[in-house]
């Protein structure tokens, strides 16, 4: 039967779009079963040395997994997600690590790869343990710890591969062998391990500390024991005999020799006391000889001291060339009379005679010397003039033989005749700028320090430290950029922010002098001052008379000393000498005339009425020596002209915490770290590329209870071009997470900011400053004739003490600043 179209025309209406659906549906058929199915990876691996496998898995849909180990392209992939992990691989004990361990890529069908790399980099880290210095029949142990529980002892030099990167801490235990010492110095130290192929080299350099004092005594009857007490670096001894101790600590031993009565006899020794240098690893022969003193009437003399602030009493304390000193001379008699004796000193330099003194005492020669009275000596002040390098001298007792004595050929000093050595050294001056610093949060509250009064605050460290000339200026007001108290507690660490400011308005000035704060505070007990020991910042109170012994204080740290175990000090110096924090030896006031006893506390301790001892005048003097201040004329930028663009960066470790303050770009004299240590400051690029590196170990705040207290300010030099590639400041370090400065994103950002600064003067050399704070985290004001930084100010708005009229005013997002000159007006 034939349907015809006339009889069904709305059948055939349904019939013909069907099939065309139908040849549609086909012909698709038809191209997809020509078209690609699957998809392609194009997997790149780098990074990794010539014969090292990768492991990196794929995974994707309906379980695929398969693990590569090269470049390759991997075929016949179902459309999806897939995962790829890369995991570590070692070549030989370094190993290797991707920066992404994982990343998903999206296959679709197509006959065109998609492009996906694994780049490997180093992830462990190298260090060598050199160990020298062990000594024949002795073996070093030294322990070596680290994250994820490492630990290792080593016995030599050993090259340690495949470590976690972090800190790790090494302990070198003393080694003894026959009674003598060896230690390595530092006996234990903290190392930041980073990732790479270069070793971290830490050298384990073991040296003796220990030698041998002998001994010889003569002039004593058979069985008649001597008196002699031995004082030393860590320990006493008491001598009776001839004999050899073995195994004492090198360092100074202060002989004292007492007369011995046998029978109806009393026995004189040679000397009462005397001080005796034993070197490490040395034999120091102590000769001692009695005689007895029913013989005749005999005159010697024990010793002859130059002391300037403190002096041993075998003279081993260096003076000062140019300084007047305190001369006493010990002359004795073998035995009780009322014979008085005239003293001759004779001053040689260059092997010419420059000075004589003849001294007097009225009082009889004593039997026993007595450092304690001025009376028992004779003394005398040697003018600076003749204290000079090279510089020698020779005493005699009754040089015009006015007394009849037993001999006269044992009446000089030293007994050879020949002159006495004397250690005389050259001091650089002391470059020191006062800081008179305005608290934000109360501007009445001015550290009250002028050229009219400098003098006082300086009191202290010219009679106590190893000073003579002192080039002491005062800046302008400083105003602090925090709106806190100091506190008597600083429980709100504002004195160790001022302490940081302080360095970085040193830094930022590009000046080689000692900066000193000078504050004024609200209270009058509790903390004082700040320093860095060893550095060129510190700060102190402004109340007088006691301002000026916080000063001497804190200045001494700066010169590389630590605290005296008195008045309950944190961080005593452990290799401090004297017990109880007390000088140990006797001194002399030459402002006052006075002879400080050896129980006069240290001036770095907490103890009233201080002195300071030789072995913190030593160090000092040491200290100053091993970093001299070059000789400018001017801390003002250029002026040397090794000034030159640079990007000031700086902040603190604060209770653990990590802190970035923002920088600045300057022109001032270039700081970088000197030594490394456990943080590390990174400048990086937008691109990702590291602009600047640098690892240090801050400056150490000597009086802070804060133990992570770290404080750091660097002037990198870095031209315009490259701190306008600078995105990212970054501080790492220590167990804290890193502390990070971003620049913003709008680089006009701070142009605006700096381009709405103005300054109005308020008050007689009060200027108020603004500017406009939503696209600056910091400025940075400067009086632009002096060059003198007035402030580190936030908020966008300032109250500084200035009579200038023009400032510089510098603002900064944390990374990039920019800079507006600023005319002063009147409101």
């Amino acid at each position: 039967m034939t349907l015809g179209p006339s009889r069904y025309p709305s059948l055939r209406a349904r019939v013909r779009p069907a099939l065309a659906l139908a040849l549609l549906a086909l012909v698709a058929a038809c191209h997809e079963s020509n078209g690609p199915r699957t998809g392609k990876l194009a997997l790149n691996i780098a990074g990794l040395p010539t014969g090292t496998n990768a492991q990196v898995t794929l995974t994707g849909p309906a379980n695929f997994s398969r693990v590569l180990s090269t470049t390759e392209v991997v075929a016949n992939l179902k459309p999806g997600e897939y995962t790829i992990t890369a995991a570590p691989v070692f070549n030989g004990q370094t190993r290797y690590s991707a920066l992404a361990a994982t990343q998903t890529v999206t296959i679709e069908k197509s006959n065109v790869a998609v492009d996906a790399s694994v780049a490997y980099t180093v992830s462990s880290a190298i260090m060598t343990v050199t160990v020298t210095g062990t000594p024949v029949g002795g073996a070093a142990a030294v322990r070596v710890t680290g994250p994820n529980s490492f630990s290792q002892t080593l016995t030599t030099t050993t090259t340690l591969e495949g470590l976690e990167p972090g800190s790790y801490f090494i302990v070198a235990p003393e080694i003894v062998v026959a009674d003598q010492r060896f230690t390595a110095s530092p006996t234990s130290r903290q190392v930041q391990l980073t990732a790479g192929l270069n070793p971290t080299t830490v050298p384990i350099s073991y040296a003796q500390i220990t030698g041998t004092l002998t001994f010889a005594i003569t002039g004593l009857p058979n069985g008649i024991s001597a008196d002699i007490s031995v004082a030393g670096p860590v320990s006493s001894y008491v001598v009776g005999t001839s004999s050899n101790l073995v195994g004492v600590r090198a360092g100074q031993y202060t002989i004292t020799v007492k007369s011995v009565t046998a029978g109806l006899t009393t026995y004189i020794p040679s000397f009462s006391t005397q001080t005796f240098a034993l070197a490490a690893g040395a034999t120091t022969v102590v000769a001692i000889t009695y005689t007895p003193s029913d013989g005749p009437l005999n005159l010697t003399i024990d010793g002859v001291n130059l002391t300037q602030v403190v002096q041993t009493y075998s003279n081993t304390v260096p003076l000062v060339a140019g300084r007047d000193a305190h001369i006493r001379v010990f002359a004795r008699a073998n035995k009780t009379s009322t014979t008085t004796a005239q003293v001759r000193v004779r001053f040689y330099v260059g092997g010419a005679i420059v000075n004589t003194m003849m001294l007097n005492n009225g009082s009889p020669l004593p039997v026993v010397p007595d450092q304690a009275q001025l009376t028992t000596s004779w003394n005398g002040i040697v003018l600076g003039q003749f204290i000079q390098p090279g510089l020698k001298i020779i005493a005699d007792v009754d040089p015009s033989n006015a007394v009849v004595e037993g001999s006269e050929a044992d009446n000089s000093f030293p007994a050879s005749g020949t002159p006495l050595d004397v250690d005389v050294r050259s001091v650089q001056p002391l470059r020191l700028t006062f800081v008179p610093v305005v608290q934000r949060f109360d501007k009445t509250l001015v550290g009250n320090i002028s050229d009219a009064n400098k003098d006082q605050f300086l009191g202290d460290a010219r009679r106590m430290l190893p000073l003579l000339d002192i080039d002491a200026q005062v800046h302008a007001p400083f105003t602090t950029g925090d709106s806190l108290e100091l506190t008597s507690n600083d429980g709100n660490n504002e004195w160790l922010k001022l302490l940081a400011e302080m360095n970085a308005l040193r830094i930022a000035e590009g000046s080689l002098r000692h900066y000193f704060g000078v504050v004024r505070v609200s209270y009058n007990s509790g903390v004082a001052g700040y320093g860095y020991v060893p550095g060129r910042a510190a700060i102190g109170w402004d109340y007088l008379p006691s301002g000026k012994n916080v000063f001497a204080h804190e200045l001494t740290h700066n010169f590389g000393r630590f605290h005296a175990p008195c008045g309950g000090v944190a961080g005593a110096d452990g290799s401090f000498p004297y017990a109880g924090g007390t000088i140990g030896q006797y001194g002399y006031d030459l402002s006052t005339s006075t002879l400080r006893s050896p129980s006069s506390f240290d001036l770095m301790g907490y103890c009233n009425n201080p002195w300071i001892s030789d072995y913190n005048y030593v160090g000092a003097m040491d200290w100053r020596a091993s970093n001299p201040t070059p000789d400018v004329a001017s801390a003002s930028l250029g002026l040397d002209g090794s000034a030159r663009q640079s990007l000031l960066v700086w902040g603190r470790v604060e209770r653990g915490q990590l802190v970035l303050e923002p920088s600045f770009s300057i022109v001032t004299r270039p700081n970088v770290p000197r030594e490394i240590g456990p943080y590390r400051v990174e400048g990086i690029s937008r691109s990702g590329r590291t602009l600047f590196s640098y690892s240090f170990a801050g400056e150490h705040p000597a009086d802070a209870e804060d133990a992570t207290a770290r404080h750091f300010a660097f002037a990198i030099p870095m031209d315009e071009a490259t701190q306008g590639e600078l995105a990212t400041i970054r501080l790492t370090g220590g167990s804290s997470a890193p502390a990070t400065m971003h620049a913003s994103l709008a680089p006009a950002g701070v142009a605006a900011a700096v381009n709405a600064a103005d300054a109005t003067n308020v008050a007689t050399g009060v200027v108020n400053v603004r500017w406009n704070a939503q696209g600056a985290r910091m400025a940075l004001i400067r009086d632009r004739r002096t060059g003198q930084v007035l402030s580190f100010a936030r908020g966008g708005a300032a109250q500084v003490r200035s009579s200038g009229t023009d400032l510089d005013v510098i603002v900064s997002d944390g990374v990039r600043s920019a800079s507006r000159q600023v005319r002063v007006t009147n409101r």
